[in-house]
């Protein structure tokens, strides 16, 4: 396990340079895609894990639920370089959103293929 942590990317300039890191990352972890998910109800979430020369990133989605939980979604992510350290970041992921958001239910929809 990396010293990485998670921290907010609070900037759509910063989000795009970071992604723009990353081969094939999902349309649903554009900052626009997040933007149109406000309108909707939802709240997005921008965390970066940087290790060294690797950029992973997870674009949450988030929603209070009934009886006070949060509900946080990670529509086509995380999306990381490292590969096989994606189960690392996922290990973290949900602490990092807890951090910010409280108790929640993570729900992730990793699109990189396996490999």
């Amino acid at each position: 396990m990396t010293s990485a942590e998670w921290t907010l990317v609070e900037s759509p300039v910063r989000w795009d340079e970071l992604m723009n890191q990353l081969r094939d990352a999902p349309a649903f972890q554009c900052w626009g895609w997040g933007e149109f998910q406000r309108r909707g109800g939802w709240k997005p979430l921008r965390l970066a894990r940087l290790d060294g020369n690797h950029v992973s990133l997870a674009q949450v989605l988030c929603r209070r639920m009934p009886g006070g939980i949060e509900f946080a979604w990670v529509p086509g992510g995380p999306v990381s370089s490292r590969g096989a350290g994606l189960a690392d970041d996922m290990r973290t992921l949900h602490d990092a959103v807890e951090a910010v958001v409280g108790r929640c239910y993570l729900r992730c929809n990793v699109m990189t293929p396996a490999i």
